[in-house]
């Protein structure tokens, strides 16, 4: 299973650079609170994965559902620049969420503040490249 999830009265959140990956069909991303500030977050540079692919995703944003990541988007101007893409891990069913050569989501995120990403990864490797290209989720490759 798997989903993200924005609750109760928020307001100025952020949403990027991750890799959300469901096992099943259910909802990749839930903001149902009808009763919101206006924009609740900002949800860009994202990579989402899921067995039925784009046209098989469901999602809600304020209230609304809709089923399929194309639709999500046109309709909530939600994820502009994210991907629905198997992201590439290591191995996942060893746990291994490190990108593998040739990832979907190696450089796909976005330059954002040190404050934001900070200056490591989850292994503790920089945050960005030589390039200064960051990698979508946990591990820059």
């Amino acid at each position: 299973e798997g989903e993200f999830q924005i609750q109760f009265h928020a307001q100025g959140n952020k949403f990027e650079n991750n890799i959300a990956q469901s096992n099943n069909n259910q909802n990749l991303l839930v903001y149902s609170f009808v009763a919101t500030p206006p924009n609740p977050a900002v949800l860009d540079y994202n990579l989402y994965d899921a067995p039925g692919g784009s046209n098989g995703s469901n999602w809600s944003w304020i209230g609304k559902d809709y089923s399929a990541f194309a639709k999500y988007r046109s309709v909530t101007g939600n994820d502009a620049a994210s991907r629905f893409i198997a992201p590439g891990f290591s191995d996942p069913a060893k746990f291994d969420f490190r990108l593998r050569a040739g990832a979907p989501a190696i450089g796909g995120g976005a330059v954002l503040p040190l404050s934001a990403i900070g200056l490591f990864d989850f292994a503790g490797k920089p945050r960005t490249d030589t390039n200064g290209k960051v990698d979508q989720g946990a591990y820059q490759h």
